[in-house]
């Protein structure tokens, strides 16, 4: 049992330190239960993950399961970003594709993933958020405003807002030299595709 133990260390250290409790962890071919309130830390150290919420476990799985197909909003948020979105008048199109529409009457397509369709909350991950030209060919396509815009080491954060809608959505995308970047109140093209979005039931 691993209760937080790097916890006092700085970024770098700590990630040259869970690489080498993995290493040992393999040569010891033990069982090792790591507790940690850093989701990145719990993502990169674990095989399996459990999320506990108030005492009860609310899913478990490999860290990928939980990520993209999470079964409750709070394990959504839990491990990593997500913009959380209420949606209404779901309607199947069949091929596990439903249509319907964000809290504001704007049209949205998304995949169901064999849950009950009593689900009324879509989930997205911040890099599915497609930006500009690139947001032309999917399947949910808007106009947004950028609210904020934050330069992170290789990586940009946007908060954007859906034009004529309440919805707000994170995106992060990776940086290049040669890439323009996005200020404050400029619009933008955003967009996702159906398989990107989760498909939850709201709490």
């Amino acid at each position: 049992l691993m209760d937080e133990p790097l916890g006092a260390l700085d970024k770098n250290l700590r990630e040259e330190m869970q690489d080498e409790i993995k290493r040992l962890q393999r040569e010891m071919g033990s069982t090792v239960i790591y507790v940690t309130h850093d989701q990145q830390e719990a993502a990169n150290m674990a095989d399996r993950l459990a999320i506990m919420r108030n005492g009860r476990l609310e899913q478990i799985g490999t860290p990928r399961e939980l990520y993209e197909q999470p079964e409750t909003i709070f394990a959504a948020s839990f491990l990593g970003e997500a913009s959380i979105l209420p949606i209404r008048n779901l309607k199947h199109l069949g091929d596990k594709r439903v249509s319907g529409e964000l809290a504001d009457g704007l049209p949205v397509v998304g995949t169901h993933l064999g849950r009950e369709m009593a689900v009324d909350t879509l989930c997205l991950r911040p890099e599915s958020i497609k930006l500009g030209a690139e947001a032309e060919g999917a399947d949910n396509v808007y106009t947004a405003t950028v609210e904020d815009a934050v330069y992170t080491t290789g990586s940009i954060r946007y908060r954007l807002r859906i034009k004529g809608s309440s919805g707000v959505l994170i995106s992060r995308t990776p940086t290049r030299p040669d890439m323009v970047l996005l200020k404050r109140g400029e619009e933008t093209r955003i967009g996702w595709n159906l398989r990107d979005g989760i498909l939850l039931k709201g709490e």
